[in-house]
């Protein structure tokens, strides 16, 4: 699946983190939270409800945080949430080297999460 991101700066992400307000509103509401940053876009290979895996082309170390954006099939709005990179590797694919983070969920929206569980569970039954 593809997906976008954008860097958090570490300031930030203590103030979002301590809002309430994140975790109530919808991902449609939720104001642009790294507007210095440009928005990358990269591809997951694994999902779950406490993270992902990214593949992408840009390097992050350890401990960054990113706004992640990711579009579920047969779902018109994106889910938005707060991710941690927690691992790293390299990887070589058609000539490319590639980054691949393991990124552990900080901070998502109730009803993303609830949204994110149905697709989980609707693909281990088309398995």
């Amino acid at each position: 699946m593809k997906i976008g991101y954008r860097l958090i700066e570490s300031k930030d992400t203590q103030k979002i983190l301590a809002e309430d307000s994140y975790r109530a509103t919808t991902a449609d509401q939720l104001p642009g939270l790294a507007q210095v940053s440009p928005i990358y876009e990269a591809v997951t290979k694994d999902i779950s409800a406490g993270g992902l895996c990214i593949v992408s082309e840009q390097q992050a170390p350890l401990g960054t945080v990113l706004e992640v954006s990711l579009t579920l099939p047969n779902y018109q709005t994106s889910l938005k949430f707060l991710a941690e990179v927690v691992r790293v590797d390299q990887l070589n694919e058609m000539g490319r080297t590639l980054q691949r983070w393991g990124v552990k969920t900080l901070a998502i929206n109730k009803e993303d999460v609830t949204r994110m569980e149905a697709y989980l569970i609707e693909k281990m039954r088309k398995k």
